[in-house]
């Protein structure tokens, strides 16, 4: 593996990676779960921001930024290149929800608690997962890339549904489907990014 192309890829793509809409929605859900709002709060809250981590990299320009031809001219195979495009999500979703715990633990004086504990991992995996189909999408056109953020949304939701009722049997079934889906949506990326040629792009989009 090229680290140092991978380790470009990551800062390159860490900018685009943010998302007004993820920080919105994890301030949401910190404040539900910090002043023991309803569960049908943070349930909502969180699909939101499943919604939101679904559709983030199907904006125009994260579209552009996942597409610039520099990155495929990094000498990178299809899975490794993959990897560098979910790595800089993944640390944007990682950096909010450790935010949220740190202020849970600062403005409580007190440790998260195991429900804190779970919803905010629920909800990293959940978007996660979201964000790994929806990558796939930028690289699509039109009723495919529609079907992508379908298809991102209503698994990530799955997982957060799962995750955040509360019980250990959901939050483990929770925990394997976002592997497991997870796992199973970076593949497919790095299929995607292996055929992918950007070079057609330019030429389609030429006058």
């Amino acid at each position: 593996m090229n680290w140092r192309a991978t380790r470009f890829i990551v800062f390159e793509t860490l900018e685009s990676s943010f998302s007004y809409l993820d920080a919105i929605a994890f301030a949401m859900v910190f404040g539900a779960v910090l002043f023991n709002w309803p569960e049908t709060v943070v349930i909502a809250s969180g699909t939101f921001g499943v919604a939101a981590a679904a559709l983030a990299p199907l904006q125009h320009r994260r579209i552009a930024s996942i597409s610039n031809v520099r990155y495929f001219a990094a000498p990178l195979y299809g899975r490794e290149l993959a990897r560098a495009f979910a790595l800089g999500p993944c640390i944007t979703l990682a950096v909010f929800s450790g935010g949220a715990i740190f202020l849970y633990s600062l403005l409580r004086h007190r440790a998260v608690s195991q429900y804190g504990w779970m919803v905010f991992g629920t909800l990293v995996s959940a978007e996660v997962v979201a964000t790994l189909i929806a990558l796939s999408g930028c690289f699509r056109a039109g009723q495919q890339r529609v079907l992508y953020a379908v298809l991102a949304m209503i698994a990530g939701i799955a997982i957060w549904m799962l995750g955040v009722a509360g019980t250990p049997l959901t939050l483990v079934c929770a925990v394997l489907a976002a592997v497991a889906i997870g796992f199973a949506a970076l593949r497919a990326l790095g299929e995607t990014l292996a055929r992918y040629d950007p070079v057609d792009d330019l030429t389609l989009s030429a006058p």
